[in-house]
C-alpha cells in the first residue's frame, strides 16, 4: 500500500480538510439544504421528493402551494395523484412525483397513522434512515437529503465505524475514541456539519471504507486520504 501525504495536524488544517471532506460527500449524494422552517419533518420529506432534480427553490413554492390547497397531509394522501399532478405544475417528473407522493404518505399511514413523522423526532439518523427508505418510492437521494437537513429532529453519535474512517482520513489519532472525535468535529465544524459529516462517514464505512477493507477506487474521498490506496497497489 502506497500513502499518500497526510494532512498537517493544525486545527486549521483539519477543519479544510473536514470541510472538503462535508462538501465531496453531499456533493456526492446529491444532497442539498432542504430545511424548513413550516410543517415539520413532513414538509421536509415532501420537498425532497418534489425538489429532485428541480431547483429547492422551486419545490418550496410548489410545497406552499400544497399546504394551502388541502387541509392537512391526510387529505394530500388521499388525493389522486393526477390531481396533486396539477399542483406540481411544470416541475420535471410530476406524474412520477404525484405517485411518490401518494405511495409514500399512504405507506406512513398504514405503518404509524401518524402523518406528521413526530414519532421519528429524536430518532437517530440511522433509525430514520431505515425507517424511510423501508417506506419505498423513496430514492437513496432523496433519504440522504432529509436525513442530512434533520439534524432538528435526528441525532448522530460517532461510533467505531465512524472513528475507523476519521483515523484513515488524518481527522482523528490513532487513540481517539468515537466520543473524543465527536467532540473534535463538532467544535471544528459546529454542531449542524458535524452531524452532516459523522452521518456521510457511517454511510461510507457502510459501502466503501469498511472495516474488512478499503474500496478506494469508489471512495470520492481517495485524493484527500492518507490511508487511499494508489492503483497500482490496490
Amino acid at each position: 500500500m502506497t500513502a499518500k501525504k497526510g494532512p498537517g495536524k493544525s486545527k486549521t488544517a483539519k477543519t479544510d480538510l473536514a470541510g472538503k471532506c462535508l462538501s465531496l460527500l453531499r456533493r456526492n449524494v446529491g444532497a442539498r439544504n432542504i430545511t424548513s422552517s413550516q410543517g415539520g419533518l413532513t414538509s421536509v420529506l415532501l420537498l425532497a421528493i418534489i425538489a429532485r432534480g428541480s431547483s429547492v427553490a422551486e419545490g418550496r413554492k410548489i410545497l406552499a402551494d400544497i399546504r394551502e390547497s388541502f387541509v392537512d397531509w391526510n387529505e394530500l394522501r388521499v388525493t389522486r395523484p393526477a390531481q396533486i399532478t396539477v399542483h406540481l405544475g411544470s416541475i420535471k417528473q410530476a406524474n412520477g412525483k404525484a405517485r411518490t407522493i401518494c405511495d409514500v404518505l399512504g405507506n406512513i399511514f398504514e405503518g404509524t397513522h401518524n402523518l406528521e413523522l413526530g414519532f421519528l423526532e429524536g430518532a437517530s439518523a440511522e433509525e430514520a434512515r431505515d425507517f424511510l427508505t423501508g417506506l419505498g418510492g423513496l430514492s437513496k437521494e432523496m433519504v440522504d437529503e432529509v436525513i442530512l437537513s434533520g439534524r432538528a429532529y435526528f441525532h448522530m453519535e460517532a461510533d467505531t465505524d465512524v472513528a475507523r474512517v476519521a483515523r484513515r482520513l488524518g481527522l482523528a489519532g490513532r487513540y481517539t475514541s468515537p466520543g473524543g472525535f465527536q467532540r473534535d468535529i463538532d467544535s471544528l465544524l459546529g454542531e449542524e456539519r458535524g452531524y452532516q459529516l459523522m452521518f456521510l462517514f457511517k454511510e461510507l464505512s457502510e459501502a466503501v471504507c469498511t472495516m474488512r477493507g478499503q474500496h478506494c477506487t469508489l471512495c470520492p474521498l481517495s485524493e484527500l486520504c492518507p490511508a487511499a490506496r494508489t492503483e497500482e497497489s490496490a
